[in-house]
Formats: C-alpha cells, sequence, structure tokens
C-alpha cells in the first residue's frame, strides 16, 4: 500500500487472508470514558470511568470500573465514586460491586454496599448496609432505597441516628 502512489497507471492486486486478521476478545472495550452533559435542570453533570467491557454480545452486561459521578447542585459540588460496577443493556440498570460513597459540598457523606440504580425509574436501592453523616448527625441502617428524582431516601433495618446538638442548632427543617 506504501508503493501505490510510485505505480500510478498500473493495476495493482493483493490478497488478504482472513486466518492473519487479529480478532477482539471484547465486543466492547473503552478505557478512560467520559460522558459530559446537563440534566433536566441545566446543571452540568460528568461520568467517568476508568473502563467499560463487554466480553460477548450474549453478555448482558458492560463491566465497569472506576466510575465516578460530579454535578453542580444549587447547595455546590456533589460526587458519587464506586470501584466497580455491572451495567445491564436490557434493563437499563447499574449493580455496584462494592461500596459506593457520595460527597456533598452542604455535608452529606454517605457510603452503601451493593446498590443498584434503575436508570429508567431512577430508583436506588441498597442491599447491605449504608452508614454516613449529615448536618444533622450520624447514621446506619441494614438497606436503602431512594428515589432520585423526587429527592427522597428512605433507611431501612435497625435505623440509627446520632443527632450531634451543636449543628443542629442551625439546622432547618
Amino acid at each position: 500500500m506504501i508503493a501505490v502512489p510510485l505505480f500510478r497507471g498500473q493495476e495493482m492486486s493483493f490478497i488478504l487472508s482472513k486466518d492473519e486478521v487479529n480478532v477482539a476478545k471484547q465486543r466492547l472495550r473503552i478505557t478512560d470514558a467520559v460522558y459530559r452533559g446537563r440534566d433536566e435542570y441545566g446543571r452540568p453533570f460528568s461520568l467517568t470511568a476508568g473502563s467499560a467491557i463487554q466480553t460477548t454480545s450474549k453478555d448482558p452486561y458492560v463491566r465497569l470500573t472506576n466510575l465516578n459521578a460530579a454535578i453542580i447542585l444549587t447547595e455546590g459540588p456533589a460526587s458519587v465514586h464506586a470501584g466497580a460496577g455491572r451495567y445491564d443493556i436490557a434493563s437499563e440498570s447499574i449493580l455496584f460491586d462494592g461500596p459506593i460513597k457520595l460527597n456533598t459540598a452542604d455535608g452529606y457523606h454517605m457510603t452503601a454496599n451493593h446498590v443498584a440504580l434503575d436508570l429508567q425509574t431512577r430508583q436506588l436501592l441498597s442491599s447491605s448496609a449504608v452508614s454516613g453523616h449529615m448536618p444533622l448527625g450520624d447514621f446506619s441502617a441494614d438497606h436503602l432505597r431512594a428515589d432520585v428524582q423526587a429527592h427522597t431516601v428512605a433507611l431501612d433495618g435497625r435505623v440509627h441516628l446520632h443527632i450531634l446538638q451543636s449543628p443542629a442548632k442551625n439546622y432547618k427543617l
């Protein structure tokens, strides 16, 4: 192919052997993926993944590593980090394999384990322990249910809340 410009006007042919073609081991492989945009309220956000791999077209999951999400809220920036997860293409949901960590500028910090996020209904559910800190105090529970759209969070099973007296004076309900 490099010599083609030297032989103008002459016909050239070549044979490509399919035996010598490299075949990818995965159907989909992306490294250092970044997605930026604005939500329905015009707030800027970004989603990043260290890698995204789907082994075959029969595998319904895209395996994700080093997941980070950030958004600029009215109260300031908020971020979520997870080490690994699986995106289910058919159900449009993400299953996080380990803990996820949420941090907001206005003092909310939470760690939840084994979390599922349904992207269609915007429902979040943890199948094991959750703990965190908020301006009112510290909390923990066996499970977490959240409606991202409605901005509601429900803690289930052995819920504990330790209210901090001094910050509570300035807390508005």
